[in-house]
């Protein structure tokens, strides 16, 4: 949206939180541990808090990003991503808090898996995920850098079409066009 309002803020920051909050208790649900996990209700309040609060903010913070000057643009970035972690970190911790484990609970999510395997696909992956996000970010960087210099290279090829080089003034296709101009109106 052109504009956004606080509704929107919060709205986009709660399914932002439902969302970091669904990924976390599904896959505690994924472990299938028996007897079954229970929860303490204010610690999973107080994740579920944590992750809207910290996505909203998040949010607010990706669309001062998107528009505005371009003072403190590093600054603000480590900041955005210092915001997400701690809405996706903080709600983990919260939620593995409110988790109880009963006395002899077992893991069936495991079984038949071999944990070389598993360690060594997980690392890999995430090399893999953090080598394309790095080169996409060096790709938006360099493209960023290439407007810019179009940009700037625009208005030197519009300064030397209608100015003197030697002078700085107006040079005669821009007087001719000037007095027709003026003719017109």
């Amino acid at each position: 949206q052109a504009r956004l309002t606080p509704l929107r803020l919060v709205a986009g920051g709660v399914l932002m939180g439902f969302g970091i909050a669904g990924m976390h208790y599904t896959g505690m649900a994924a472990m299938q541990m028996t007897p079954g996990i229970h929860y303490q209700p204010a610690w999973l309040a107080g994740s579920l808090a944590i992750a809207i609060g910290a996505s909203t903010a998040a949010l607010w913070l990706a669309r001062a990003l998107s528009h505005g000057d371009e003072g403190h643009v590093i600054r603000k970035r480590f900041i955005a991503a210092l915001v997400m972690g701690v809405a996706i970190s903080g709600m983990h911790y919260a939620g593995m808090a409110a988790a109880e484990f009963p006395s002899g609970a077992v893991c069936g999510a495991a079984r038949g898996v071999n944990a070389a395997w598993l360690a060594t696909s997980v690392i890999l992956f995430t090399f893999a995920i953090l080598i394309v996000t790095l080169l996409l970010s060096r790709f938006d960087a360099r493209t960023s850098f290439l407007v810019g210099a179009v940009s700037k290279l625009n208005g030197q090829v519009l300064r030397l079409a209608t100015l003197d080089t030697l002078t700085g003034l107006p040079n005669r296709s821009t007087l001719t066009e000037r007095i027709e101009r003026a003719i017109l109106d």
